[in-house]
């Protein structure tokens, strides 16, 4: 992997304006990752500053405190705890019967993707975002949504 084109990707949350996030997005920056985690800063930074706002599947929140609970890391469980719960112009959605009902939709429309992914998506279309950010090239088949994969924006 190479340089990263943090300028790029900030052009494209900043039009996307609404997106929904994969959990990996959260994983990459929570453990730093080598190649990601900038990325992922730009966009937590956006949402901070108010240029974007983002949303989530309640499937994120399992997702990210695996590892801590694993670990039975306290320090690191409040940490994701709080900045979860106080992240500004964000959203967690509930998987609830909408988007149960979508997830099911898009997996009988896309049966290559994975019941978890069509969660997060329908959550996303159901939040009104115009993107979605994970690093699943696989999901660039979803239509109803414009798919941002992380690894476009990493050079080789």
């Amino acid at each position: 992997m190479g340089k990263v084109n943090s300028v790029h990707f900030k052009k494209k949350l900043h039009t996307l304006r609404n997106v929904g996030l994969d959990s990996m997005c959260f994983l990459y920056l929570f453990d730093d990752h080598p190649h990601y985690a900038s990325l992922t800063n730009t966009i937590f930074t956006s949402l901070e500053t108010g240029n974007i706002s983002a949303a989530t599947s309640s499937v994120t929140i399992v997702e990210v405190f695996v590892h801590a609970e694993q670990a039975r890391d306290s320090l690191v469980i409040a940490e994701y705890e709080e900045i979860l719960r106080t992240l500004p112009h964000f959203t967690i959605v509930p998987l609830d019967w909408h988007v149960a009902r979508l997830a099911s939709k898009l997996r009988a429309k896309y049966t290559h993707i994975k019941t978890i992914d069509a969660v997060q998506i329908a959550s996303a279309l159901l939040s009104d975002c115009k993107g979605f950010i994970t690093n699943d090239e696989q999901l660039k088949q979803v239509k109803e949504i414009e798919v941002v994969v992380l690894k476009d924006y990493v050079g080789k």
